[in-house]
């Protein structure tokens, strides 16, 4: 065994396991020592930015060419989409710089894009209502993510990741009218925490108060709105329970008094999944309709004053 060339002691083949693979070659453990002598420096985490495109653009010929000149897609062109990437899957967009993002990554990433996109409603040329229609491209949901994960092979974080979207223009019968429904949110569990008593705590089976409800609702709000009379389908309620999922913080605070501090506390609220999946809840449920949800509510500290 040797140092910086000189032949030294003290290691094993205890030692060589450690530290070498079969072949002989270093292992990232070594990376520990060096860091000992030398100091560890944490590699560089970098978030990889998002490409949307339009693959395809197909619709009856006569309405494409009805289409006003602001309004019109052509494929390959970079889409003004909101709504396309779960939150919940966001946090798979980021890692060490360089590396190559894993397939289960991409897979997670897949996961949290949305399919059946619409666009608002919008003029031809001669009067008539059109909308466009977003679906990702594959005729099965296996066929859509070996197509993602294609456009992505060998990608690394801090590359720019390729959504594509196939576009379809629909000719609208009559005008859409959007609505915008609102929660009827219910506390259906409540975590407290030991040897902290507040004022007024939240009980089981308490509908949540105006202001908590609005926060929930702000922090779901791109899922509330949709063509009047539509039936809010079993995707959006699925990215709304992920939403909630990543919890939703009360503005309402407490203080506590403590013999040496006073701390700040506030209720954290999550879906509740023991109460039955938020789909089979609503079902039926239509854009406009308010929409049931059975949340936990998680007394949390904030902070000592």
């Amino acid at each position: 065994m040797y140092w910086n060339g000189k032949e030294t002691w003290g290691g094993s083949t205890w030692d060589n396991m450690t530290l070498f693979d079969d072949n002989g070659h270093p292992l990232q453990s070594l990376n520990v020592f060096k860091g000992m002598l030398n100091g560890y420096e944490s590699p560089a985490n970098t978030a990889s930015s998002v490409s949307v495109k339009a693959s395809a653009v197909n619709g009856d010929a006569a309405d494409l060419a009805d289409v006003k000149d602001e309004n019109a897609v052509k494929a390959g062109q970079d889409l003004s989409l909101s709504n396309y990437l779960a939150d919940s899957a966001k946090k798979y967009l980021n890692g060490v710089k360089g590396t190559a993002i894993s397939e289960a990554s991409l897979e997670e990433i897949f996961k949290g894009l949305s399919d059946n996109l619409k666009s608002g409603q919008f003029a031809g040329k001669s009067g008539s209502n059109y909308h466009y229609e977003y679906v990702l491209p594959g005729k099965d949901s296996a066929e859509k993510l070996a197509n993602f994960l294609k456009a992505n092979q060998n990608a690394k974080y801090g590359d720019n990741l390729a959504i594509n979207y196939d576009v379809k223009l629909v000719k609208d019968a009559k005008a859409i009218v959007n609505a915008t429904s609102k929660l009827s949110a219910t506390a259906t569990a409540v975590w407290g925490l030991d040897n902290v008593t507040i004022d007024s705590p939240i009980v089981k089976g308490q509908a949540l108060s105006s202001d908590d409800t609005a926060a929930l609702e702000k922090a779901i709000s791109q899922y509330l709105t949709g063509e009047e009379g539509t039936e809010i389908s079993a995707d959006t309620f699925s990215k709304i329970t992920d939403a909630l999922n990543a919890g939703v913080a009360s503005n309402k605070e407490y203080q506590v008094k403590f013999t040496d501090a006073t701390s700040v506390y506030h209720y954290v609220f999550y879906f509740d999944a023991s109460s039955g999946d938020l789909a089979a809840l609503n079902k039926g449920t239509k854009y406009g309709d308010p929409i049931k949800v059975n949340v936990s509510a998680a007394l949390k500290w904030v902070k000592n004053l």
